[in-house]
């Protein structure tokens, strides 16, 4: 997989499809989902809710 940066086409699509959803993501967030997408770990609903949990 692509690693991905904050000016990353993909990430800034997904970011994108966020603010479409009114979901707005922190700075210290993105890095965050960044790390984590670029880790190559599989990506679950729960990963996500541990994210946010943690700020």
């Amino acid at each position: 997989m692509k690693h991905l940066t904050i000016h990353s086409v993909e990430f800034q699509q997904i970011l994108h499809n966020l603010h479409i959803e009114d979901l707005q993501i922190s700075s210290a967030n993105q890095k965050k989902i960044l790390d984590l997408l670029n880790a190559g770990d599989q990506i679950t609903p729960a990963k996500i809710k541990e994210l946010y949990q943690r700020g």
